[in-house]
């Protein structure tokens, strides 16, 4: 599988072992652009597992180790159009990640990212075979920085640059012609996809959570096509049961933890505060042109908040809280305690309901706040916040199977497998985060009430 000749360097991967590079993945790895996602952290979860300090660099690599292996375990016919294609895909999916991940990319235009890929696209050719609009914020300004920033040199290598954007956004061809290119996608973009693999092997192993063991190799070996999709060949059962269950712990434990999802709204909202207050903090920060030309990163970013985190009490408060780690207390701390506290399942529903509703609009949380406060005697603006887990199973009920093959029967993983603690009831989680106990009693009286406004 020729991917840009003999191998330059070994880097030894606390995940993965061994990782071979050749002399053209270090004319793309080694460029400034690259680098930065050294300075681009992986997860929030730090707040919670010290050692989860991981970056978007390693992940990278990461990737682009898996997405080769499964390509070789498919004995998919790769000639160099493929084989780099897939491996550039994966290498440079994550390339136009914001300042601290998904907690930055909030702050994105998409419009303005859809226009510089339009830009990327007409500059090699490829107007219009890409609908501009599919994909996240950060996939998106991933692309338009590949076909900006490194074009010329992707073609030199072979890679077909509209397949390798279609990898890194999900979107399909959905033709006949096309059947090959549609399974390469799901390589990087599907339900089991290499991005998802590497992430829930390295969060786990980088937080100590010991919450997942998996024999990658097994699984790796394990993934084939069935009707156009990437399954699972059901000879690695207790492994993809590992994958799922630890995938489904993970977010339970590390990602939804009480106190990452505090840590993680707090910043979302004082950078939100702070870049309403003081505009140009958006151009520094969240553009392309401030990715792309002046490699914004996770330390611009503390910067700027630092700098104006005395703009007011209210900016003062939430900077305090964030830095100096002077938390208010959950209310509860898992969907469990959730139940037990708010004790009728009706009111549950309805205070789950409330939140979706509110948390629909741009500032839908800080005007249910302000709301529940006009309604009750005894609160005020600060003295308590509202914020969302979200919980994502590998296979919602509602949402897209995992496909196991036994022989040629095509199974859902639940149909195999029993479900376990943390397919909860719920999808989404509100935790209200409160100031002291007289806070917490009113909020808990109201709550069972069912008396919220």
């Amino acid at each position: 599988m020729n991917h840009g000749g003999k191998t330059s360097k070994i880097i030894r991967d606390v995940v993965h072992g061994y990782i071979s590079l050749c002399e053209n993945d270090l004319h793309i790895i080694d460029t400034p652009l690259f680098q930065r996602l050294k300075r681009i952290r992986q997860t929030g979860a730090y707040s919670v597992y010290p050692s989860a300090n991981h970056t978007r660099f390693e992940h990278s690599l990461g990737v682009m180790h898996l997405g080769m292996k499964v390509l070789e375990s498919l004995g998919i016919d790769a000639d160099e159009r493929i084989s780099n294609t897939v491996r550039y895909a994966c290498l440079l999916h994550d390339i136009g990640h914001a300042p601290f991940s998904h907690l930055g990319e909030a702050f994105y235009s998409k419009e303005e990212l859809i226009n510089w890929l339009n830009i990327g696209l007409n500059n090699v050719g490829l107007t219009n075979t890409i609908m501009g609009s599919m994909g996240s914020p950060h996939e998106l300004c991933s692309c338009a920085i590949v076909l900006n920033k490194f074009a010329d040199r992707l073609l030199s290598y072979g890679v077909d640059l509209d397949l390798l954007c279609r990898m890194i956004t999900g979107q399909k061809y959905n033709t006949s012609d096309k059947f090959t290119e549609d399974c390469l996608i799901d390589i990087l973009n599907s339900d089991i996809d290499v991005d998802k693999l590497d992430y829930v092997l390295r969060d786990a192993f980088m937080s100590g959570a010991e919450l997942i063991a998996i024999d990658a190799e097994r699984l790796i070996s394990a993934y084939t096509i069935h009707n156009g999709t990437l399954a699972f060949s059901g000879k690695a059962l207790s492994t993809i049961g590992n994958l799922i269950y630890g995938r489904n712990a993970l977010y339970f434990w590390v990602y939804n933890h009480h106190i990452t999802v505090y840590t993680d709204f707090l910043f979302r909202r004082l950078i939100k505060y702070l870049i309403n207050t003081v505009p140009e903090g958006r151009e520094e920060l969240f553009t392309y042109e401030s990715i792309a030309e002046k490699l914004a990163d996770d330390y611009d970013l503390i910067t700027f908040v630092r700098k104006y985190m005395s703009i007011d009490d209210y900016a003062r408060d939430l900077y305090n809280q964030l830095f100096n780690r002077a938390f208010y207390k959950s209310l509860w701390k898992t969907p469990f305690e959730f139940e037990a506290i708010i004790k009728d399942p009706a009111h549950q529903d309805a205070f789950i309901r409330l939140v979706g509703q509110f948390r629909k609009e741009e500032d839908g949380l800080e005007e249910l706040e302000r709301r529940i406060i006009e309604a009750n005697n005894g609160l005020t603006k600060g003295d308590f916040y509202i914020a969302v887990a979200d919980f994502k199973p590998f296979v919602p009920v509602a949402g897209k199977a995992v496909y196991i093959m036994l022989g040629d029967k095509r199974k859902r993983f639940q149909e195999i497998f029993q479900e376990s603690i943390y397919q909860n009831p719920f999808r989404e989680i509100p935790y209200i985060f409160v100031k002291n106990e007289q806070v917490k009693n009113i909020l808990v009286n109201r709550l069972n009430e069912g008396r919220l406004l």
